[in-house]
C-alpha cells in the first residue's frame, strides 16, 4: 500500500501536467444507462475528451465509448465511465473539478495495478527507499483508496500483543 501511495502521487502529478494519450477502440463499448445517467455523462463529454475518453451519442438512449486513455484496459475504462455516470455529479460541478476527480481515479487505478504486492520480496535498500519516499509524500498515512498504511501502536498495545502484560 505504501508503494501504491507513492505511485499514485507520481501518476497524479504527471497526468495533470500532460494530456494522456488516447486509443481509439476497434469495437466501441456500448453503455446502456438510465436516462439521468446518460444525460449526466453526455453533458460531461467535453470534459472527458482531454483525458483521453471519447463518447458518441447513439439512438435509443445508448452512449458509445469510442476512445479511452491508452494506459487503461477497455474494462477499466468502462468501469471508470460507469462509476462517473452513477456518481450523481451535480450539474454545478466545474469542468476542472470533474477532470481532477477523473485524474485521481485514473491515477489510483494505475497505481494499484503497478504497485509492489504483498509477499513480494524486497531488498533492505529497496525497503528503506520506499519508506523514505512514503514519508515525503503529501499523504503518507493512507493508500489512494483510504486504507491505512501506517498504524500507531502504544507500548501497551505492543506488550499485550507479545504477551508481556
Amino acid at each position: 500500500m505504501a508503494h501504491e501511495r507513492i505511485l499514485y502521487e507520481r501518476l497524479r502529478r504527471s497526468l495533470s501536467a500532460a494530456r494522456p494519450a488516447s486509443q481509439a477502440l476497434l469495437s466501441p463499448i456500448f453503455l446502456d444507462l438510465a436516462p439521468a445517467e446518460r444525460l449526466r455523462l453526455a453533458g460531461h463529454a467535453a470534459e472527458l475528451e482531454p483525458l483521453g475518453f471519447s463518447l458518441a451519442e447513439l439512438s435509443g438512449g445508448t452512449l458509445a465509448l469510442t476512445a479511452i486513455p491508452a494506459v487503461l484496459s477497455a474494462e477499466e475504462a468502462e468501469k471508470l465511465v460507469l462509476s462517473l455516470a452513477a456518481s450523481g455529479l451535480a450539474e454545478a460541478d466545474s469542468p476542472a473539478a470533474l477532470q481532477r476527480a477523473l485524474l485521481e481515479a485514473l491515477a489510483a487505478s494505475l497505481a494499484c495495478r503497478g504497485a509492489v504486492k504483498m509477499h513480494h520480496p524486497l531488498r533492505p535498500q529497496e525497503m528503506e527507499a520506499l519508506v523514505a519516499e512514503l514519508f515525503a509524500a503529501e499523504q503518507p498515512f493512507a493508500c489512494p483508496h483510504g486504507r491505512p498504511i501506517v498504524l500507531l501502536m502504544s507500548d501497551a498495545d505492543l506488550e499485550r500483543r507479545f504477551g508481556r502484560r
